[in-house]
């Protein structure tokens, strides 16, 4: 077994460290979110985790580590996973919603969540808010990492499992301080753009040594 600070060869499994879905092993989620609202959560946090982990899907280069369920620093929330490369932080936010795919929009600023010519409710009837987990998290980490690029994203996945899946039209569905939405085909061109000629540096190491204690 490879110790924290060893380099991972190209062409060896990713390093995972924490568990995705953590959070929503807790009884204040639960309680909070309801039963049924959390085990989707915590199942949207699986399927992403095996999409980035997978080294046949491209999502994520073989030498990046990968952090599960970070706490947000003075805060309740988290943030479902993290990677670095060079000096570039990239954090994840996953969801699981309807699997007949559609189209997800929102109006400008505005908190509320659409699909397609309606607002997308809750199955208790409730509006959809977009949650401010991913830009509290940026800024945060942000400060407690200067020198590093910080970018948050959130994803809609797919569960493979399922064989009517459709895959989700995110293009016009922006996040509180503007963090981008995105499918599975868009999260892995993202991910791949925004890693592209980052190289494993002391600032790679550091960078995993500052996500490290941030996993639950």
């Amino acid at each position: 077994m490879k110790n924290f600070n060893d380099v991972i060869e190209p062409n060896e499994p990713l390093l995972v460290y924490g568990k995705p879905g953590t959070s929503m092993g807790n009884k204040s989620f639960s309680n909070k979110f309801g039963k049924q609202n959390t085990n989707t959560g915590r199942k949207g946090e699986l399927i992403v985790f095996d999409k980035l982990r997978n080294p046949n899907n491209g999502w994520m280069r073989a030498d990046t580590a990968l952090f599960c369920s970070l706490l947000i620093p003075g805060k309740s929330a988290d943030i479902d996973f993290a990677m670095v490369m060079g000096n570039k932080v990239l954090l994840v936010d996953a969801k699981l919603y309807r699997q007949d795919g559609g189209f997800f929009w929102n109006f400008g600023d505005s908190p509320v969540m659409r699909r397609n010519l309606s607002r997308y409710t809750s199955t208790s009837g409730k509006d959809v808010k977009l949650s401010r987990s991913a830009i509290m998290a940026k800024d945060i980490i942000s400060k407690k990492m200067p020198g590093y690029d910080v970018e948050a994203i959130v994803v809609f996945t797919t569960d493979p499992k399922n064989p009517h899946a459709k895959m989700p039209n995110t293009s016009f569905l922006t996040y509180p301080g503007g963090i981008k939405a995105y499918n599975d085909a868009g999260a892995r061109k993202f991910i791949k753009r925004y890693f592209r000629g980052q190289k494993r540096t002391a600032a790679t190491y550091n960078g995993e040594v500052a996500l490290k204690k941030l996993v639950q």
